[in-house]
């Protein structure tokens, strides 16, 4: 099983292994790996589609600090440069970015989906919005732990879509306001880049900061990480 992606596939679809959390924790992550080092990327990505929610629903960001998963996430936030290293081999070209689509669309479609029941039902708004943290704050901490997070254009694409949707909520901006204070030590000196910065409520021209010199994906983003005071 440990071996075969077609046989990873079906244990994590239809058994325990991809939907309670310790059975995923202990040997699901491996039968994942086995997907991604096939580079079975789109398989791979439709059974996160189901696995992340019910696995947050049960122990909340837990996924995001297990190491294991970590390489195999960062693995899959980077299929498209990976693919196209494998065409370029192949003397083929492509510029493709449907796996980074793909994973912000399901980011996207986690949190909206946070907002309703099993059958599709409006959550009370308290419930929802519990629910949309919960979602949002494993999704970041997920996508912070991919190396150099802040220079990596796939991770910094769907930090994007997930701190978007975080801003909407309330309690998100203190959420990620925590999230990122705790990270921020790691990167070094920020830099000031000029935007106009009307997404962020500020005056057209202000200093909004970037870290490690680059502007990372989001001007909200950006924003949260120069204010974690």
């Amino acid at each position: 099983m440990h071996t075969q992606p077609l046989a990873a596939f079906v244990a994590l679809s239809i058994t325990t292994l991809g939907h309670t959390f310790d059975d995923f924790s202990l040997r699901g992550v491996q039968l994942l790996a086995v997907l991604v080092q096939a580079h079975l990327f789109d398989p791979a990505i439709r059974l996160l589609a189901v696995a992340l929610p019910v696995l947050i629903d049960e122990k909340r960001s837990a996924i995001a600090f297990i190491p294991a998963f970590q390489h195999i996430f960062t693995d899959i936030v980077h299929a498209d440069d990976t693919m196209r290293s494998v065409l370029q081999r192949m003397q083929l070209t492509s510029t493709t970015t449907r796996h980074t689509e793909q994973l912000s669309g399901m980011a996207q479609a986690h949190v909206d989906g946070a907002r309703r029941d099993a059958l599709g039902r409006a959550l009370p708004d308290g419930v929802a919005r519990d629910r949309v943290l919960a979602v949002a704050e494993c999704w970041v901490r997920l996508l912070l732990t991919v190396p150099v997070w802040t220079t990596d254009a796939p991770a910094r694409r769907i930090l994007d879509t997930v701190a978007r949707e975080m801003h909407g909520v309330d309690g998100g901006r203190a959420l990620l306001h925590s999230i990122f204070a705790q990270v921020r030590g790691s990167y070094g000196i920020h830099c000031p880049i000029f935007w106009s910065g009307h997404e962020l409520g500020v005056a057209s021209g202000a200093t909004v900061p970037c870290v490690c010199g680059l502007p990372v994906a989001s001007l909200i983003t950006a924003w949260m990480v120069d204010h974690c005071d």
